[in-house]
């Protein structure tokens, strides 16, 4: 992916947070894993979005106003994605408690000179637990072996959103120590 498409896309992520089209978004998935681990292959921006409490949203399709946003602006449409100067960006509704939190307490960072929200390493790792696919042990392995993590943050997070017992089996198929 190329860089300034990149900003390109955030900063037209950042337009939809100011136009109200979403309430607040922050990165994740293995785009927002590369601000704090080593990077991994990967061809779109999960965008997770808190969409706000608009009473005429449809609980049908609770992610129209961002397609409405994305066709008056000229992106196209592939399936899922939103395509924003060549970056496939895929809208995610919080699918739980946790990532509703890892969108509340994202980070500030910077592409180019664009500021972007991206979830904290912590979020992403109980997001990864919470999750549990392969692909994410192998991130997880990541995380700990470059000392991207606070071990406190990550264990109260966990413990918080019911996933203590899910992390100390998935601590031991990857090979962490400690509680």
């Amino acid at each position: 992916m190329k860089v300034a498409g990149v900003e390109k896309a955030f900063r037209a992520i950042n337009e939809m947070v100011k136009a109200g089209v979403v309430r607040r978004y922050a990165l994740g998935g293995a785009m927002g894993a590369l601000f704090y681990s080593e990077p991994v292959v990967t061809y779109d921006l999960d965008v997770f979005v808190a969409l706000g409490d608009d009473p005429a949203r449809s609980p049908l399709t609770p992610l129209a106003p961002i397609y409405e946003f994305a066709r008056s602006r000229g992106f196209a449409i592939e399936r899922e994605h939103v395509v924003i100067e060549g970056i496939p960006v895929q809208f995610l509704p919080a699918p739980s408690p946790l990532v509703e939190e890892a969108i509340e307490k994202a980070l500030l960072k910077r592409v180019g000179n664009t500021l972007v929200r991206v979830m904290t390493p912590e979020h992403l790792a109980a997001v990864m637990v919470e999750v549990g696919r392969p692909k994410d042990k192998l991130r997880l392995e990541s995380f700990f072996s470059g000392g991207a993590l606070d071990r406190e943050v990550l264990e109260e997070i966990l413990r918080r959103h019911g996933l203590h017992g899910r992390w100390s089996r998935i601590r031991k198929e990857i090979g962490v120590d400690g509680p």
